[in-house]
């Protein structure tokens, strides 16, 4: 997952993503690439408690540079769509672990990123609202690629279109359940490299809250 992020390099081999290898990115265009191609979804939701639903999906937007007009609108779609818009206003820290990881797909959407990333997105959650968020993101799977690391196979049976497993780093199977040409893909139009960078629209003290920097 960190080398498709482009958060780690590999040390042989090559990734290209819609026709670019990560190889020749620059410092900007893997900004680019982390900020509006890919998405990631832990297992402990990594959303800011002392915020709202809104305002947590807002400001992942923001940071794109999305004008604020922009940001409600999506974040809103967002929300109707896992089912969550009826909690805009709910603070982080007083909902259900079923109901974050929701917000964190949500979040994912919001900011329409082409590539998610699931790391064991169900881990913390019980078996009905495990099943509640496979759902979601087959729905989601409609639109955008979504890449989940799981050890529940069970679920990954239900649910994948693909299922690659691996063993001490190692690929031992690749299995295609559904060879459907329909299955979403990135659009060879869109470019990655050189593309013009657009500068985050939150002050300061919101940037640094998202990196943790202040509390």
């Amino acid at each position: 997952m960190n080398l498709i992020a482009g958060i780690d390099k590999p040390t042989s081999g090559d990734i290209s993503i819609n026709g670019d290898l990560l190889t020749d990115f620059k410092v900007k265009d893997f900004n680019f690439y982390r900020s509006s191609f890919i998405s990631l979804i832990f297992q402990d939701f990594n959303l800011l408690k002392d915020y709202s639903v809104l305002e947590n999906i807002g400001l992942a937007c923001r940071l794109q540079g999305k004008i604020k007009a922009d940001t409600t609108s999506r974040s809103m779609e967002a929300l109707k769509f896992v089912r969550m818009d009826g909690l805009a206003n709910r603070m982080i820290n007083s909902l259900s672990g079923g109901q974050q990881q929701r917000i964190a797909i949500a979040r994912a959407i919001a900011k329409d990123s082409k590539i998610i990333l699931c790391d064991e997105p169900t881990a913390n959650l019980d078996s009905k609202a495990s099943n509640e968020i496979y759902e979601i993101f087959k729905e989601v799977a409609k639109m955008r690629l979504v890449i989940v690391v799981s050890h529940d196979k069970d679920f990954a049976r239900d649910f994948a279109d693909r299922i690659i497993t691996l063993n001490d780093g190692i690929i031992i199977s690749d299995e295609l359940l559904n060879n459907n040409d329909s299955q979403p893909c990135i659009s060879n139009k869109l470019s990655i490299m050189g593309t013009k960078k657009r500068k985050t629209r939150i002050s300061f003290r919101h940037y640094a809250i998202s990196k943790g920097y202040l509390y």
